[in-house]
């Protein structure tokens, strides 16, 4: 990268040195509460994984992501099914929603031995009691309405994100697939409002919704202290949701998930 970009609202950081996202520390003064926000990427090195343990060791509540821990097996069956869907004459929305499921998967098989996936960096806390998974909606009610909202977003943009899944798989292949070029496909997947938008209506809302009601009802407690780890591209919003209730930024801290 010959200059530095910021996505999801500055929560994520793709710079020359690296992919980079942000633990922002918050109290509320009424209820004595403390909250860790951390934002993720669902790949990274193990340092990465192991500094965020560590920011939310003394955490009394821990709400997470769900993420599903995939083994090497089930991601290279997906990875075919997934390649066959984008080479199909079927509907471009179809093979653009499946691109972008495809660079993921092969994104998390390519780099396996080179980084972890958040998954298995996590599995053994998140069997906790302490550690509360949020879920998104089930993948038939998202896959609807991603390809509902999917008909806005011009057809020459999901050509091009297809046709980008399809060079990026072509180096993998190659073993030419480098750290860097994972950073530049975020800037290329996210920069722009329409393909954010896909995370702002149709991603986003039920984990946001989750955690404002999880929020309430802690602020009824005294002396909490919550951890909250999420995708990078959920915190801005979640940011703005503990800001509005009363809720003051108290320190940031940035974390480097990717070193190039």
């Amino acid at each position: 990268m010959s200059n530095d970009v910021s996505l999801f609202g500055g929560e994520m950081r793709i710079g020359k040195t690296g992919i980079f996202t942000y633990c922002h520390e918050y109290s509320h003064s009424a209820s004595k509460t403390t909250v860790k926000l951390i934002g993720t990427t669902h790949l990274g090195e193990r340092t990465y994984y192991r500094k965020i343990r560590q920011l939310l060791h003394d955490m009394s509540l821990i709400l997470h992501e769900h993420l599903s821990i995939d083994s090497k097996e089930q991601l290279t069956e997906d990875l075919v099914d997934l390649e066959n869907d984008i080479r199909g004459n079927g509907q471009l929305i179809q093979r653009f929603i499946s691109a972008l499921s495809l660079y993921f998967t092969a994104t998390d098989l390519y780099f396996c031995n080179r980084f972890l996936m958040e998954a298995h960096a996590f599995q053994n806390e998140t069997s906790s009691k302490k550690w509360i998974s949020v879920r998104p909606e089930s993948c038939a009610d998202l896959e609807k309405k991603l390809v509902k909202f999917c008909t806005h977003i011009p057809e020459e943009r999901q050509n091009k994100v297809v046709a980008h899944v399809k060079s990026a798989l072509a180096l993998m292949k190659q073993k030419k697939y480098s750290a860097p070029e994972y950073g530049e496909s975020f800037v290329f997947f996210w920069s722009d409002d329409q393909m954010r938008a896909l995370f702002d209506k149709v991603l986003l809302p039920k984990v946001t919704g989750t955690c404002v009601e999880f929020f309430e009802r802690s602020e009824r407690k005294k002396s909490h202290t919550i951890g909250m780890k999420f995708g990078a591209a959920h915190i801005y919003a979640l940011r703005k949701a503990l800001e509005s209730r009363s809720f003051e930024h108290v320190r940031s801290q940035q974390l480097c998930a990717i070193s190039f």
